[in-house]
């Protein structure tokens, strides 16, 4: 289509914070169709694959980058690899799934706060001076920077909280003398029970410890009060913690001794490190099987550009729910009226992107 990727007027043009020169901003402009609790997305491939060519011949590029938002549209719903939350997300409602991506809300509240506590923690494990005065300070700083001042005892709560939690390993804490790796980034290829699932596996992890035991995972969890056991076992956080022991084995050739969920807003002292349940052949073996079935899903709603609008436990936080057929029918509403043709608008750097850029 011709018109899907317009300059926006001069008042459009952002200024980047701190450097003189100016970024223009372009729209992708394309739609979606939903009929029966499905979502057409036949026309939007279309247009993305258009724009990238169009954008990446002008800039004499191979492509736009991984971090384009398009790019990554056409990344995260292609079945070339797996990701915990990916993986979650698409399989509780392709169709939430794909619209999440054309629709970004603000961050929320606790998604916001949870940031901010593993920025705190990335910089307190990666600085020589591990004291409660340096957590202080560095905790100040963050606050700060993050511009979290209304949310700033939330986040106080989860550093106070952390830093009078003992060794999940037991006794008291030592942190100073802790080996650590934060934010590890992992993309490798894995073999769970000696089935090789076909792609690679991207993960990011929180936290990796080396202890005398060996390695052992850490995942932050912020979130005020103990932890909802339900959201311990094989509906909430364990898949996830299963991939991040298939993921770390697989790229340091090494046993995972233990994946611990850190929740430093539990009230109970004793519940604010979870040992997982990641070793269990039942539970890998569940994972491993949603696996494939997730990989055979995603990989068919790309083929047909099809994306099924599946009702869940989430459907009433979703911030399109009053536009979708599948949530009003659920609910006894009237569903006939709801606009079938969904327009999209996308705002873009008009640039080839870098990975700062993400």
């Amino acid at each position: 289509m011709d018109n899907h990727a317009q300059e926006l007027p001069e008042s459009k043009i952002e200024e980047v914070s701190g450097k003189p020169e100016k970024q223009a901003v372009v729209i992708f402009r394309s739609e979606i169709h939903q009929e029966n609790g499905i979502i057409d997305a036949s026309q939007l491939y279309r247009d993305i694959v258009s724009f990238i060519s169009m954008q990446s011949e002008k800039f004499q590029a191979e492509n736009l980058g991984r971090t384009h938002p398009l790019q990554h549209i056409l990344n995260s719903t292609s079945g070339g690899y797996i990701s915990p939350s990916t993986m979650k997300s698409f399989d509780l409602c392709p169709a939430g799934y794909l619209v999440g991506k054309l629709f970004r809300e603000k961050t929320g509240t606790a998604t916001s706060v949870g940031r901010t506590f593993h920025n705190i923690m990335e910089s307190f494990y990666n600085g020589e001076v591990r004291t409660k005065v340096e957590l202080d300070r560095i905790t100040k700083e963050t606050v700060i920077k993050d511009e979290q001042f209304e949310r700033e005892k939330d986040v106080l709560l989860h550093v106070e909280g952390y830093w009078d939690s003992d060794d999940y390993l037991g006794g008291p804490m030592n942190h100073r003398e802790l080996q650590v790796a934060t934010e590890i980034f992992i993309k490798t290829n894995i073999r769970p029970l000696g089935v090789d699932v076909g792609v690679p596996m991207y993960l990011k992890m929180d936290r990796i410890d080396v202890r005398n035991i060996g390695l052992c995972v850490v995942d932050y969890k912020t979130g005020e009060g103990d932890p909802n056991p339900y959201l311990l076992g094989e509906h909430g956080y364990l898949p996830q913690m299963i991939y991040y022991k298939w993921g770390a084995e697989a790229e340091y050739g090494e046993t995972v001794k233990k994946v611990i969920l850190s929740c430093p807003g539990a009230y109970t002292k004793s519940l604010r490190n979870v040992e997982m349940d990641v070793h269990s052949l039942v539970q890998q073996s569940k994972v491993l099987e949603q696996t494939m079935n997730h990989l055979e899903h995603i990989k068919k709603a790309r083929e047909t550009k099809r994306f099924e609008c599946s009702y869940m436990r989430y459907c009433g936080s979703c911030h399109i729910k009053w536009g979708c057929q599948t949530w009003l029918k659920s609910k006894g509403m009237d569903e006939k009226d709801v606009q079938k043709t969904i327009p999209i608008e996308i705002e873009v750097l008009d640039k080839v992107y870098t990975e700062e850029d993400g």
